[in-house]
């Protein structure tokens, strides 16, 4: 049996070295690790999306909780058109953050179970 060869692909021009870390990862952004590491990196990671991704990837989020994992998506340079959340207080949260002006701006929150979502 043949195994074809995997290149995997980095963020960067350059093929990912076994040996690439999180830690190269933000040294290349500019973040150094350490106390409140986190709102230096989403910041760094926002900047580097806009500069190096040419058309955000629209993306659904189902079981969005308060979005967490949305606003993850919207700092490395995607587009979260729709959360789709079941709990209402949730639900609450993530409209508070998707409104005018708000973090997630662009993005439509549904309160319903998703197999009820078309």
């Amino acid at each position: 049996m043949n195994a074809a060869k995997v290149i995997q692909r980095g963020l960067f021009d350059d093929p990912v070295s076994p040996v690439a870390t999180f830690s190269s990862f933000c040294k290349a952004i500019g973040v150094e690790e350490g106390m409140n590491w986190a709102d230096r990196f989403g910041k760094a990671l926002r900047q580097w999306a806009a500069s190096s991704v040419t058309s955000p990837i629209r993306t659904l989020s189902l079981f969005s909780g308060v979005g967490g994992l949305d606003i993850g998506f919207h700092d490395a340079g995607f587009s979260v058109s729709t959360a789709v959340e079941i709990d209402e207080r949730f639900a609450a949260t993530l409209r508070a953050n998707a409104g005018p002006g708000g973090y997630l701006e662009d993005t439509e929150v549904v309160c319903r179970d998703v197999r009820e979502f078309h």
